[in-house]
């Protein structure tokens, strides 16, 4: 299972040692993380986290991290909107940089697609300046939707260090093809 990762929003909440524990208990090597919970469902009251204030946490997971044979593959809760652009996420990539995430996956909620490629661009410049990939995930009903929308973002922003996040469960709601993945 060395090539499988446990995606942090499927444990609603669980706090990133135990998430790191889990993952080693479960045989697997990566895990992907958000530095504070993005998503208010956590029905076991586990309590909140914050891993780009708390430090000591930082240092606890970076640890459990190294002693469990675990890696972070991907960081989340890269939310771009018209009100919370880039550089709202600063800081963020620097703890993202400190775990040890090489990269990061993003959305935006915009509707202005210029405006919202143009901050998906903001970002990835951003992610770069601390060693950290960008990655921009196809969602249907969202800006970036679908596979052609997608292509255009990655062309728009036209990084090599910023490409697609194939959720194939998303490409398919979105009516994607095996065809048009290959294209």
């Amino acid at each position: 299972m060395d090539k499988i990762s446990i995606e942090h929003l499927s444990v609603f909440g669980l706090p990133p040692v135990q998430l790191v524990n889990l993952a080693a208990d479960l045989g697997c090597q990566y895990i992907s993380i958000a530095l504070t919970p993005i998503t208010p469902f956590n029905p076991h009251n586990y309590p909140l986290f914050s891993l780009k204030d708390d430090l000591n946490l930082r240092r606890e997971m970076k640890a459990a991290m190294r002693d469990r044979g675990v890696s972070l593959s991907l960081g989340s809760g890269y939310i771009l909107t018209p009100e919370k652009d880039a550089h709202t996420y600063a800081g963020h990539l620097d703890a993202m940089a400190d775990l040890g995430v090489r990269c990061v996956n993003s959305i935006n909620l915009d509707r202005e697609v210029p405006r919202a490629f143009d901050n998906f661009g903001k970002l990835a410049e951003m992610a770069a300046a601390v060693g950290i990939e960008t990655t921009v995930e196809i969602i249907p009903g969202h800006l970036v939707g679908d596979l052609a929308s997608g292509v255009a973002c990655v062309r728009h922003v036209g990084r090599k260090d910023f490409r697609l996040n194939i959720d194939t469960m998303h490409v398919a709601r979105a009516g994607g093809t095996a065809a048009e993945l290959k294209a």
